[in-house]
């Protein structure tokens, strides 16, 4: 069950998989090789959250706020990661709902959608006030229809 390393792999990223092995009492420490500088921390720190899945529920706020961070893939797997969270993620609804509809990448819009869906319908509920706001003023048309879709969808559940 562990995370595949390749031998050249840095001590850095090693320490993150040791633990990520170690499971829920690491979180506080997975949280903060989130914001590590190296693309291959932050990304196996992000993975192994998600596998923690709800036992990792103190890392939502980091998460969340990686929801913006600069590479689309850490993004990604962000969204990813709440998903995973699930009904713990609850408070990301909102921030999951803004990337669904408004990250710059389609693979970001649809691992955020797919996360909102398993969040469960309550923290579905709470984004429907910026979902209606985006679908009637969006920056732009493309997010505009992005959010009404998602309402219709939500609506349909």
């Amino acid at each position: 069950d562990n995370l595949a390393l390749a031998p050249q792999v840095q001590p850095r990223e090693r320490a993150v998989v040791a633990l990520c092995d170690v499971g829920e009492p690491t979180v506080p420490d997975l949280v903060g090789a989130i914001a590590d500088q190296d693309f291959n921390v932050r990304t196996l720190a992000i993975l192994c959250l998600g596998r923690l899945g709800p036992k990792a529920k103190e890392a939502v706020p980091a998460l969340v706020k990686t929801l913006d961070d600069r590479d689309w893939i850490v993004r990604r797997h962000a969204a990813g990661a709440l998903g995973l969270l699930e009904v713990t993620a609850g408070d990301a609804a909102p921030a999951l709902a803004r990337a669904a509809v408004e990250d710059s990448n389609s693979e970001v819009r649809q691992t955020a959608t797919f996360a909102l869906r398993r969040l469960g319908p309550a923290a579905r509920e709470a984004t429907r006030p910026i979902l209606q706001q985006l679908s009637s003023a969006g920056a732009d048309e493309t997010v505009r229809n992005r959010a009404a879709e998602l309402l219709r969808d939500m609506e349909s559940r």
